[in-house]
């Protein structure tokens, strides 16, 4: 089985994990540990998280599951809202700092996949 969501136009996309363990005073998300991603071309990018578990190998895992995306900011087809992963007691505008470190990668990113420079260990996709 494959993922059904249709593929935008994207010229980057840059992924890392986040953790509560690396920021456990000021930690927003139910989970404890996420992928944050950026996916988008020419500025145009949507931020999201999904959980880690959710996109690790499990060899128990259900055949055809699919992960849940989370959109921060932006949206694609079947992203679910990132509220729905927020604890008790905090709202969106604490995705800010997930989302400008993200879109600030991701625009890297494409700067240098522009100027023919090393990606950097940046997934490019054309």
């Amino acid at each position: 089985m494959f993922d059904k969501r249709p593929s935008p136009k994207v010229n980057v996309e840059w992924r890392t994990e986040i953790t509560e363990s690396a920021e456990p005073d000021s930690w927003p998300f139910k989970e404890s540990r996420y992928m944050l991603g950026c996916l988008g071309a020419l500025g145009d990018y949507s931020v999201y998280i999904v959980k880690l578990e959710d996109i690790t190998h499990d060899p128990k895992r259900a055949p055809g599951f699919i992960p849940t995306y989370y959109g921060l900011k932006g949206s694609w087809f079947a992203w679910d809202s990132g509220e729905k992963q927020l604890k008790s007691g905090h709202s969106s505008s604490d995705f800010n700092r997930y989302i400008e470190r993200s879109l600030g990668l991701c625009k890297d990113a494409e700067d240098r996949q522009k100027s023919g420079a090393s990606n950097g260990g940046v997934e490019l996709k054309k």
